[in-house]
Parts: structure tokens; C-alpha cells; sequence
């Protein structure tokens, strides 16, 4: 085939293609001239008249001041109540010895069972850093106390938790429930 013979094909084509598409776009908007509009438009007409009826939706929603204005809301941080001097030195002591044996401990070994004292009287009067590292070591098993004592503790030790900083007491609740640990189905 000659290339001119193909460039020829190729106009006739797009030209065939136009005139099929001015013939459909008549058919949607036909030209009356005088007499009734009695022509019932294809369905494939419509597909403008639904594309707008979407634009007019679009127009009566909501402005984006109106849904910033239901969006909005104060962020509150959640304050942590001081903490005296003897419980910090009660629970650095024990948050020292327990970071260097951390590396060569393993669990169980007993060690960690000489720092519950340290973190139980810290916690108790109202660490909460006490309370949350004792609640890790009970939970994840560092220590030799039974699981069923350990969870009962640490039950506890979230119900304190919980009346000082109700968000972080959540956030711990979320993973226990995660792991499925001290809940029963």
C-alpha cells in the first residue's frame, strides 16, 4: 500500500467518525423548525442531563467553612501530675539497675523480682512511670510471679493508672486487648 493511500484511509476515517457523531448529537438536539417537539430523545442523551443534575448536588452541598466548623475541637494534653522526690529516687534506683541488666537478663531470671518492691511503692504513691514499667515487666513475663497473680496486679495497677492519665491507661489497655492478655472470652 502507498503511503498516500494509507493517509487517505486515515481522513476518511476521522471524517466518518465526526459525521457519526454530529448525526448522534442531532439525534439529542434535534433543530425544530416550526411543528411540535413530539421526539422522544435515545437514552444515551441523557447521559448530559445526569451529569449536570451531579453538578447541581455538588453545588448545594455544604461549604468547606460549614464543615470546618463541625470538625472543629479543642485538643486537650494530658497533664501529668508532679511527682514527689522520695518515689523518683525510688523509681530511678530501680529504673537504673533494671536498664544495665536489661542486655545480659534474661526472663525470669529473678533479677527483675528484686525491683518489684522499688516499682510497686513508687506506683503506689502515684508514680505513674512506676506504674506503667511495672505493669510492661508483670505483663510481659521478666518476673517469676505467677500469671494469674500478674494479671490480677497489673488489673490493679491500670484501675491507678487510669484515675491519673486516663489516655495513656487506654493506650495500655488497647494493647493488652490486642495480645489478649488478662482477657477471658
Amino acid at each position: 500500500m502507498h503511503k498516500s493511500l494509507k493517509y487517505t484511509l486515515i481522513v476518511l476515517g476521522c471524517l466518518a467518525a465526526m459525521f457519526i457523531c454530529f448525526l448522534l448529537w442531532l439525534k439529542c438536539n434535534p433543530i425544530h423548525i416550526g411543528g411540535a417537539n413530539g421526539q422522544v430523545k435515545p437514552a444515551y442523551c441523557s447521559i448530559g442531563e445526569k451529569w449536570q443534575e451531579k453538578q447541581r448536588k455538588k453545588e448545594t452541598m455544604k461549604t468547606i467553612e460549614e464543615i470546618k466548623k463541625n470538625l472543629e475541637f479543642t485538643c486537650v494534653h494530658e497533664k501529668r501530675p508532679p511527682l514527689s522526690e522520695e518515689t523518683q529516687q525510688l523509681y530511678n534506683y530501680a529504673l537504673h539497675r533494671d536498664l544495665n541488666h536489661m542486655w545480659p537478663g534474661q526472663r525470669g531470671d529473678g533479677f527483675w523480682d528484686e525491683l518489684l518492691p522499688y516499682y510497686r511503692i513508687a506506683a503506689a504513691n502515684g508514680d505513674y512511670k512506676a506504674n506503667v514499667r511495672l505493669q510492661f515487666l508483670l505483663s510481659d513475663g521478666w518476673t517469676k510471679v505467677p500469671d494469674i497473680e500478674a494479671e490480677a496486679e497489673v488489673h490493679k495497677l491500670y484501675k491507678m493508672l487510669h484515675k491519673q492519665l486516663p489516655a495513656t491507661a487506654y493506650y495500655l489497655l488497647k494493647g493488652y486487648i490486642e495480645d489478649g492478655y488478662g482477657v477471658s472470652g
